[in-house]
């Protein structure tokens, strides 16, 4: 029963996070997105949550940046998975919370680059690369990339103890 005290705080910054970014994180990733294209180059139109751009072998082109893509189920999903493992060790609890809130915004900025890099690669080499990469590749980093943070975190806490 004492576990399940000490998980209510980072579960409730986990659902205080999503619900966060549901609401104001896909107008960010779409706006940080475009800037970075703007910066690489790509000759695109930012509407709201939309990038319009032109991809080599399909024309014009729109992006919808909604939930799905704009880190708010990196940040519920992995939360989530880190909360229930990392928390419950023995180690200090700053350091639990440090990773915790260093993985959040690590998977935040992840998914602002994700969205950058895979439309900056369709405008470049077309659709099918697009799709390539932001379905199958970025997920599969990002994946490799957590359990690499969590390694990391689940060792620094159980050192310091």
């Amino acid at each position: 029963m004492e576990v399940w005290k000490e998980l209510i705080p980072p579960i409730s910054l986990i659902a205080s996070l999503a619900t966060l970014s549901l609401l104001f994180l896909p107008s960010f990733v779409a706006s940080s997105a475009s800037y970075l294209l703007l910066l690489s180059g790509v000759r695109h139109s930012l509407f709201g949550q939309q990038i319009v751009t032109i991809f080599p072998d399909r024309g014009l082109v729109i992006i919808v940046v909604d939930w799905r893509c704009s880190g708010a189920v990196s940040v519920l999903a992995y939360g989530s998975l880190f909360v229930f493992t990392i928390f419950p060790l023995r180690g200090d609890e700053l350091l639990k919370w440090v990773w915790l809130v260093g993985l959040c915004a690590y998977f935040l900025l992840w998914n602002v680059l994700r969205v950058w890099m895979a439309t900056w690669a369709g405008f470049l080499y077309g659709s099918s690369f697009f799709w390539a990469l932001h379905a199958l590749a970025f997920p599969f980093l990002e994946l490799c990339l957590f359990v690499t943070m969590w390694a990391l975190a689940a060792r620094s806490v159980s050192h310091v103890a």
